[in-house]
């Protein structure tokens, strides 16, 4: 009994959030302005992220993004979203690729001069690389994170 529950339920839940990925790409597609293709993109890439369907959310992350960068929205903003794309490739243990998403975030921090973030995105820096055991990496983050 207990396992046709957990089946009903497991079902029931792919339902619910298949609809509300499906709602939110309907709303994408109706979207006329950047703003609102913005929010929408995060929120599905988002939705996707909490699935374990990482490459989706990249996919949609990366859509923001370029709306960001075109309609040059603030580098704290563009910053934030590089951000989940970085978490995205990590939560996949991609440590080369989301190594290199952090760094992008890490010129945009720097570009936008956000202290409290460079320290963030360093610490990040530095547990991905003692992830991948690159120690020499790892001690060159902590010191720069230290300076």
């Amino acid at each position: 009994m207990r396992i046709l529950i957990l089946i009903i339920c497991f079902f029931s839940f792919g339902h619910i959030f298949a609809q509300n990925v499906n709602d939110l790409i309907a709303q994408l597609n109706k979207a006329k302005d950047d703003d609102s293709k913005i929010m929408l993109s995060k929120q599905i890439g988002l939705s996707y992220q909490k699935q374990k369907g990482y490459s989706k959310a990249i996919e949609y992350y990366q859509k923001a993004l370029e709306l960001e960068k075109s309609g040059k929205k603030p580098l704290h903003q563009q910053g934030e979203t590089q951000k989940d794309i970085a978490l995205a490739y990590l939560l996949m243990q991609d440590y080369p690729k989301a190594t290199e998403s952090y760094k992008r975030v890490l010129e945009i921090e720097k570009s936008d001069k956000n202290t409290e973030e460079i320290k963030e995105t360093l610490e990040g820096l530095a547990t991905i690389s003692t992830e991948s055991k690159n120690y020499k990496s790892a001690i060159e983050y902590y010191k720069e994170l230290t300076n």
